[in-house]
């Protein structure tokens, strides 16, 4: 079995992390990515706030 020097392995290792960063770099999307968290929440504390505002009317009818 041949021993691959070290320095070797290292150059190897770099020219494919050179590679791939190549290939992604020129894939950019300028639009604003949906933030799909938020969004989910801001529909649940808009629900939730509704039926807190329909609770308290019934009450206070």
């Amino acid at each position: 079995m041949e021993r691959v020097p070290k320095q070797t392995k290292e150059k190897s290792k770099l020219q494919k992390i050179q590679n791939e960063y190549n290939l992604k770099r020129n894939n950019f999307n300028p639009q604003k990515s949906p933030n799909l968290f938020m969004n989910k929440l801001r529909v649940r504390m808009k629900c939730y706030y509704n039926e807190l505002n329909k609770s308290y009317s019934s009450i206070m009818e």
